[in-house]
């Protein structure tokens, strides 16, 4: 596959958790977002509804303690304003009883979700923020011989708060989603790698005590769902026209599954697991395996890199020629911090 990058290249062995779902899902994307660093000008819609989301949550609950910062909503708008699309993004129809969707300002929808938030929750009384939104760099070990580094991962975690309802830390892990299936969640590599890394990154800058631990992941779903501007009763059910209770109560924007527990052996696992995932990496930075490519019936909507693939496929100059003229270059990593080793 002649995809020789132009230019200064990350020498280091890097990953991160945007770096790794890429990876999963196809090796060619992979290269060209994370080898050859390209960014399309405009980025998907869902991940920049995501990022803008988790900005305003970071402001909320940037406040150590129970206090929350009502400026967030402000972070919201500032994130819209600052991009020069006017966007639109598909959400779920819930009055309809069945499995419709429609196309919705984005702007509209992230800033109706986010003043409803607080109101849902009640401002989380038992939540004692410790930390929220940490950049953090560390040095994976070989499985094999663990005084040797096989690359640093580089990530940012959503918080870590103290539940005063039992005393437990639980590690913040906010996501936008369009549905309720939350079966997938005990084997998330995301959360589970966010819980087995923040107790070595808050431990080693002081956040967390040496005998405080994780004990589990809390996520918390924001649905991207069309208000509902049904009547409702004193309860809360959504009324028909006629004042009677309708029969199709839509499914909550928010909603928060149990906390999920992983164990001290899962902890090893996730970390074994990154260094397994750099290592296979490697062999594809240094020409060992060539790379490949996974075409789905979703690249159309799922890749950045969708035309440009069409065009490497064809053979010829044509999707060089379409990269340097559609996508921008930089570092995908320039905006963590480095904590030495995952293994001290």
């Amino acid at each position: 596959m002649d995809t020789e990058p132009e230019g200064e290249q990350v020498q280091i062995p890097t990953f991160t958790t945007s770096e790794r779902r890429a990876a999963k899902r196809c090796i060619a994307r992979w290269w060209w977002e994370y080898r050859e660093g390209l960014r399309p000008p405009d980025p998907n819609i869902k991940l920049w509804f995501g990022i803008g989301i988790h900005e305003a949550l970071a402001v909320y609950y940037g406040r150590t303690g129970y206090k929350r910062d009502r400026s967030y909503i402000d972070r919201w708008r500032e994130y819209c304003d600052a991009d020069e699309y006017s966007r639109a993004i598909r959400v779920r129809l819930d009055d309809t009883g069945k499995d419709e969707s429609e196309w919705m300002d984005a702007r509209a929808l992230g800033e109706n979700l986010l003043l409803e938030y607080p109101e849902w929750w009640g401002g989380d009384p038992n939540w004692d923020v410790i930390a929220t939104e940490r950049p953090f760099a560390i040095e994976i070990p070989d499985p094999d011989d663990p005084d040797q580094t096989v690359g640093i991962f580089k990530s940012t975690f959503d918080g870590v708060y103290r539940d005063k309802s039992d005393g437990r830390i639980r590690l913040m892990e906010h996501k936008t989603t369009t549905d309720t299936n939350t079966s997938w969640l005990a084997l998330d590599d995301q959360g589970g790698a966010y819980w087995a890394l923040a107790p070595l990154i808050l431990r080693d800058s002081g956040v967390l005590g040496p005998r405080d631990s994780i004990h589990s992941i809390q996520y918390n779903f924001i649905r991207k769902a069309k208000p509902d501007d049904r009547p409702r009763n004193a309860a809360g059910l959504y009324l028909n026209q006629n004042g009677s209770v309708s029969k199709v109560q839509p499914k909550p924007r928010f909603f928060r599954p149990d906390p999920v527990r992983r164990t001290k052996r899962e902890q090893a696992t996730q970390i074994r697991r990154i260094a397994d995932e750099l290592l296979a990496l490697e062999r594809f930075r240094t020409g060992e395996l060539r790379i490949t490519k996974t075409p789905t019936r979703d690249c159309h909507w799922d890749c950045a890199f969708f035309q440009m693939c069409q065009l490497h496929e064809m053979g010829g100059p044509d999707w060089t020629e379409y990269r340097d003229a559609v996508y921008l270059v930089e570092d995908p990593y320039s905006r963590y911090k480095l904590r030495k080793s995952a293994s001290s």
